[in-house]
């Protein structure tokens, strides 16, 4: 994003024409396409990945500069970085005693086999038979995501008693159950607020004199992407514009 200087509102503009290309090789479009300069020229770009989503683009006119202020809407996804695994369980939750000791009341307690082997065998289909009904299997998702480094005991606590509210709000929806769910969810937000202050704050300021170890911990908060492999380099992009001042 920003002014590249190049009239790019010409179809036969030779930097223009060279500007665009390298963005369609590198998987990029350019979202601007009315004048942003009171000459009437397009020289201020927003270039964005060709899968995202433009939700609006709006350049108005120059206000405080010989070039308007861009504004582009964009409709960014949050990909998921972390794998997930899935697993089996029981819905013990939704288990209920009472029915299930209403169902408990077959043969196998009026009158159980004689025989040891019989017994087990009767045992065993028994109960595995009403646990499959009142508690049955369910498939779950577990996040492989790792825990942020100011998760603290506190957090977790904090983070349970939400989960608790919420089931209750889901089981008995209520003003009241609503109430109580939304002031936890809010106390929880603010405290890990504070715990990830805290932390950092502790942390870059143990780093102050190790320049590394700082720009290492800063990394890990911005948590800068992958670089990707392209055709042209940034020497490539450099010498296109240094080209295009020569012929000034």
């Amino acid at each position: 994003m920003g002014d590249v200087n190049l009239h790019l509102e010409s179809p036969t503009d030779a930097g223009a024409v060279r500007f665009l290309s390298l963005l369609a090789m590198n998987n990029l479009v350019q979202v601007v396409q009315s004048p942003t300069h009171t000459a009437g020229h397009l020289l201020d770009v927003v270039v964005v990945r060709s899968d995202t989503m433009v939700t609006s683009v709006n350049v108005p006119p120059p206000v405080l500069s010989d070039h308007s202020m861009n504004d582009v809407a964009l409709g960014l996804r949050c990909c998921n970085q972390y794998d997930s695994s899935f697993y089996t369980c029981r819905s013990w939750r939704s288990f209920s005693y009472d029915d299930f000791e209403r169902d408990l009341q077959s043969d196998l307690v009026r009158c159980p086999p004689d025989d040891v082997s019989e017994l087990m065998a009767a045992y065993d289909d028994t109960l595995r038979s009403l646990i499959d009904i009142h508690a049955p299997y369910r498939r779950m998702r577990r996040s492989n995501r790792p825990s942020q480094c100011w998760l603290d005991a506190e957090c977790r606590a904090a983070k349970r008693t939400t989960r608790s509210l919420e089931r209750a709000y889901r089981r008995q929806p209520s003003a009241e159950t609503l109430s109580a769910w939304k002031f936890q969810f809010s106390s929880q937000r603010g405290l890990f607020q504070r715990k990830a202050t805290e932390y950092w704050s502790t942390t870059f300021a143990s780093c102050s004199s190790d320049a590394r170890q700082l720009w290492n911990k800063i990394n890990q908060v911005i948590k800068l992407p992958t670089a990707s492999q392209f055709t042209f380099s940034a020497s490539d992009l450099a010498m296109q514009f240094v080209g295009k001042v020569d012929k000034i």
